[in-house]
Formats: C-alpha cells, sequence, structure tokens
C-alpha cells in the first residue's frame, strides 16, 4: 500500500515574487511596537547568528514581522531598508560590522578590512 506523503500547507511568504526567504516568517511577531532600534537589535542578532545578513532577505523579513514602513523598493526596484533603521543599526553595531555594496550584504569586520563602513 503507498504512502501519502504530507503536505506542509504553509507557503513561503515572499515580497514581489522574491524566491526565498531564510527565516521563519511564521515566527510570532514582536511583542510592542517596532521601532527603527527593534529592528536593528534584530539585524544584529541575525548577524551574530549567520555572521552575515542580505539586505533583500532583511528587507523581506522585516516587512512581514515589522511592518512594511521600515522598508520601501528602491530607483532598482530591490527592497531596501529606510535610513532611520540603517541609523539604528550602526549605531548597535559600532565598527563591527562592514557593508559589502557588490552582494548587498552586511558581514562581521575582518582584521584585514579597511577603515570605513563599505568594503568591495
Amino acid at each position: 500500500m503507498a504512502r501519502k506523503r504530507a503536505v506542509n500547507s504553509r507557503k513561503a511568504i515572499t515580497w514581489d515574487s522574491y524566491p526565498f526567504v531564510h527565516f521563519d516568517v511564521h515566527a510570532p511577531r514582536p511583542r510592542g511596537a517596532a521601532t527603527p532600534q527593534k529592528v536593528a537589535r534584530w539585524m544584529w542578532g541575525e548577524m551574530r547568528l549567520r555572521g552575515r545578513l542580505r539586505q533583500r532577505t532583511a528587507a523581506v523579513f522585516i516587512r512581514q514581522q515589522f511592518g512594511a514602513e521600515f522598508v520601501y523598493k528602491n530607483r532598482n526596484g530591490n527592497p531596501a531598508l529606510r535610513s532611520d533603521v540603517l541609523d539604528a543599526f550602526q549605531e548597535v553595531t559600532g565598527k563591527k560590522v562592514v557593508w559589502m555594496r557588490g552582494s548587498q550584504t552586511w558581514r562581521r569586520r575582518r582584521p584585514n578590512d579597511p577603515p570605513g563602513r563599505m568594503v568591495r
């Protein structure tokens, strides 16, 4: 007798057909009113856990869990984070994180990285 395979009824939540989200988008929403500081603390937690964080992936999760008011589409059509969220993220991380512009990813600073926030 053939076994029936269980089908996962939860569908991946995407933002404008973004095909893959690394995070559990079904996690409960954070308690209390969402603020740029709370979003930045979540981003830093993901950075510590994974070592890097792609902007597109973060924007999808932030939009779902914290609200659409923290993200927007830039002129190239890519999901981006509001400047107050980025400012709060910089306050939280200090000089521990660098931005890789080409891959649109934040990662931990390495000893051989040049000074400043951005690396190539």
